[in-house]
């Protein structure tokens, strides 16, 4: 009784720590925090604000712009009233950048059409001083009328300025169909959470009601806040499914093996307390969760059940033969504590493996795998001997004579066609080794990004929708997606730039800085409107009401003063911005015409192109933005990859070496590892996955479980043997009995993988398959293959 209280009493007391635990989905989280990528990006964001957004969208499917305006107004105040701190900067249209460009409107027309219009006017001009001519004669020679030409040039200068107001009419961010108007929270201001940033907004919002301003008005919010948001509440949404489905899968298998409802709360006796207690030992050593480590919980539980799985089949056979309580519970103990050691012992080795490496992703992992494998074994073989014995005290244990065995089916194949089995599984065994060849030759890894991102239901929530509408007011779908490039004063800027320009190419396009909101060429342009100035007051006499109209609207000023950097209404510059209040020292590098962000081999070019930019000094610029990050991310893949493998590898056949006390059973055992393992690789390869952050881990967890289950089949092997029966006898004995268990075990592992589809990441899914894989093919030859390779070798010995 005193080991179920401490089951139950230390169980309740993890759950406290488990809820520290918090994800972050970011691929940011799966790097090691030395990376480059990682260190630039800590760097920059002590220098830069958030880029974070909130997008408050009010909508009117009818078009109502007129109530959509008066909405805009009442919240636009509500807002504006509140400190900076608890909400950021609002940016509710473009207005001030709209009236810096109309104030300094000469400057920012092109070049070329002041270059036109200079020329224009000087025929104007000449045309009207020769019509002013009392002697002048028109001999109605055919040319081209002056004021044709000029008209032409006038129409695309102001066509260019009623397309920017037709675009963001009133400086609003009004869609084009009219059903859309946007506001834009900026919360680089504000010292406080996205969360309680948008909890305050939504409590405006309310507040407002918008339906008090049209009858179908309604307002939504979106941005990259609220997509971290749902994110973040979709991977606790399928954490809890995949739980879930472990639970009920785990839980209907047992029942079918076992056909006793008390095997499954004992066998949560022995599992749950070692998964809880690893996951509250990780809210100490990892800092977070991460992709890779965030639905570890449903792999603990179909694969940490193992042991248990084990022990409580063979009390239930030593119970079945007739033995009491004790007794049952003494050879129980002796007959399995060694193999399950070993197993357990093998998968925790397989998962701590990893922790040699320094890619986040592997490490964590291989830190809480590795803990909750021996946590479950050491559960298995406390709380579940002393669970088994008081319910089997408070309620006799009645079983039928014979068991339903799931491995049954497989003794009839291991007596019949031991050979030919052993022959065919030569062949594919033969085969595998060549395709693996020649995959790992042409490059195994995943380059394709589309196949690790999330895929959920587009239209399943309105952020996506509002998001891309707002990418068509603000024609900027390339948005977030270039790699922003920090200098650390002004003086580095021309540097940057003529190295960039150089540069450019296949692996990255154009890049753009704050200049690119002031007017270019202006050295040139100068001179050319003081004398079209002149031209034009010179003309205005002389011409039609008409031309003097427009040459009233676009006179340019006498004194015409370039705009500087710091004259750029603040809304504008946001991206480029640093916390302290300095301007211009970021460059926006977009990716080239040729690449695709989804290419992992162009990430690493575009990064590797960007990182040989240098100061004169010698010194790198910071860059910031997924490209690096992803090429990091395959650089770490890449770099640990040998190193986990080649680990795992020798901790689990060193445990299986020595876990055995016959060279025949050592050697088996070895050989059942290396089948399954060249078996999934091939299946995986068959299927057309390739390797990637997450699914790499596979290799080498089914180190562990490729010696895991061959252990506990071998083990009981060699203990019939002991007992003075033959080597077929003994291993149908085995396979039949253990053999059953260690399906079961597979079976229990396979749900936990499975579950893994509850999520919408691609990557995980991949994962969930390369490991359901694995289980097949190490089952079939720790069940299969060897055994009939042992019965084989005796048949043949034996003339």
């Amino acid at each position: 009784m005193a080991f179920i209280l401490v089951a139950v009493v230390l169980s309740l007391a993890t759950v406290p720590l488990i809820t520290r635990l918090t994800v972050d989905a970011s691929f940011v989280a799966l790097l090691p925090t030395d990376a480059q990528s990682v260190r630039d990006l800590e760097q920059a964001r002590q220098r830069m604000r958030s880029t974070s957004t909130l997008t408050i969208a009010i909508e009117s499917p009818s078009g109502d712009v007129a109530g959509m305006r008066r909405f805009r107004e009442a919240i636009i105040a509500r807002l504006n009233a509140l400190p900076n701190d608890q909400v950021g900067t609002l940016d509710s249209g473009v207005s001030p950048y709209r009236d810096f460009v109309h104030e300094y409107a000469s400057l920012f027309v092109p070049l070329d059409d002041l270059t036109q219009l200079h020329q224009a006017l000087e025929e104007k001009l000449d045309d009207a001083r020769s019509r002013a001519n009392p002697f002048y004669v028109d001999l109605g020679a055919d040319e081209e009328d002056p004021s044709a030409a000029l008209d032409a040039i006038i129409d695309r200068i102001r066509g260019r300025a009623t397309h920017q107001d037709e675009r963001f009419p009133d400086g609003m961010y009004l869609h084009p169909n009219h059903k859309l108007l946007a506001l834009f929270l900026r919360l680089g201001a504000s010292d406080a959470s996205p969360t309680s940033v948008v909890n305050r907004v939504r409590h405006e919002l309310h507040e407002l009601s918008p339906g008090n301003y049209g009858r179908d008005l309604s307002v939504k919010l979106a941005g990259d806040v609220i997509v971290a948001q749902e994110e973040k509440e979709a991977v606790a949404s399928e954490l809890g499914l995949a739980l879930l489905i472990t639970l009920a899968g785990v839980a209907l298998v047992v029942l079918a093996f076992f056909r006793r409802v008390r095997a499954i709360v004992l066998l949560g006796l022995g599992l749950l307390p070692g998964t809880l207690l690893s996951f509250a030992i990780a809210s100490y050593t990892v800092p977070q969760l991460n992709l890779t480590t965030a639905f570890l919980g449903s792999v603990l539980l179909g694969n940490g059940v193992n042991p248990s799985v084990i022990w409580l089949a063979r009390y239930f056979e030593e119970r079945r033969a007739g033995h009491g309580i004790e007794d049952a519970l003494e050879r129980t103990h002796l007959s399995v504590w060694a193999a399950t050691l070993v197993a357990s012992g093998a998968a925790a080795a397989a998962y701590a493996s990893l922790i040699v490496t320094d890619f986040r992703g592997f490490h964590d992992f291989g830190i809480i795998g590795g803990i909750g494998m021996v946590l479950c074994w050491i559960s298995a073989v406390t709380f579940l001997p002393a669970g088994a014995a008081l319910m089997d005290r408070l309620r006799p244990l009645k079983l039928p004579a014979t068991a339903r065995l799931f491995a049954d089916g497989f003794v009839p194949l291991l007596r019949r066609w031991p050979g030919r089995i052993v022959i065919v599984s030569g062949l594919i065994t033969l085969g595998a080794v060549i395709i693996l060849g020649r995959v790992v030759a042409s490059d195994p890894m995943e380059y394709d990004f589309r196949q690790l991102r999330s895929v959920r239901t587009p239209n399943a929530s309105d952020t996506r929708r509002i998001n891309a509408s707002v990418n068509e007011i603000l024609d900027s779908t390339t948005q977030g997606r270039g790699v922003a490039m920090l200098a650390r004063n002004a003086d580095d800027i021309p540097v940057l730039e003529a190295q960039l320009t150089a540069g450019r190419g296949p692996d990255y396009g154009a890049y753009r800085s704050i200049t690119n909101l002031l007017p270019r060429d202006v050295p040139a342009k100068l001179p050319l409107l003081a004398d079209i100035r002149g031209m034009m007051l010179e003309l205005r006499p002389h011409a039609s009401e008409e031309e003097q109209a427009w040459i009233d609207e676009y006179l340019p000023p006498a004194q015409q003063t370039p705009p500087r950097i710091e004259d750029i209404p603040a809304g504008a510059v946001h991206m480029f911005t640093e916390r302290d209040g300095r301007r211009g020292l970021v460059l926006l590098v977009d990716e080239s015409e040729e690449g695709s962000l989804w290419d992992g081999r162009y990430l690493i070019r575009w990064t590797r192109a960007l990182r040989r930019i240098h100061f004169t000094d010698g010194e790198r610029p910071l860059l910031v933005g997924q490209a690096p990050i992803f090429a990091d991310m395959i650089d770490a893949v890449y770099a640990d990859m040998p190193k986990a493998v080649l680990v795992a590898l020798f901790m689990t056949m060193l445990l299986a070496w020595f876990g055995f006390r016959r060279k025949v059973t050592k050697a088996a055992a070895l050989v059942s590892l290396f089948l399954g393992v060249a078996w999934m690789a091939t299946t995986m390869a068959a299927f057309g996955m390739k390797l990637h952050f997450l699914n790499f881990i596979a290799f080498p967890i089914t180190f562990g479980n490729g010696v895991d289950y061959p252990v506990n089949v071998l083990r009981r092997y060699e203990n019939e043997q002991a007992e003075g029966h033959d080597v077929e006898t003994s291993m149908l004995t085995s396979v039949q009995n253990s053999g059953g268990a260690v399906l079961l075990c597979s079976l229990t592992t396979i749900i936990g993988y499975a579950s893994l589809y509850a999520s919408a990441n691609l990557a995980i899914n991949s994962f969930g398959l390369a490991m359901s894989i694995s289980e097949v093919t190490c089952v079939l030859s720790a069940l299969v293959t060897v055994p009939c390779f042992l019965i084989w070798r005796a048949r043949r010995s034996q003339g």
